[in-house]
């Protein structure tokens, strides 16, 4: 049994843009603060640590999300 829907109907789908409501606006803002908050830290310059995605590529990724939002 086939349950796809036919390729016309998948053609016709609108892509709708989904707002972050204030609740999730907020917590992604302070995530972005923690992580500039540990990534200036002193215990975290002592690391050696050299991860394939940083914490500055993290920080980037949430400041582009919120100002996508």
């Amino acid at each position: 049994m086939n349950n796809q829907p036919p390729i016309e109907t998948i053609n016709e789908l609108t892509v709708e843009k989904v707002m972050l409501n204030q609740n999730q606006t907020r917590r992604l803002e302070a995530i972005a603060r923690w992580l500039r908050e540990i990534r200036d830290s002193a215990e975290f310059k002592q690391l050696e640590y050299s991860p394939d995605v940083t914490l500055a590529d993290a920080i980037q990724a949430v400041g582009e999300l919120l100002h996508s939002h």
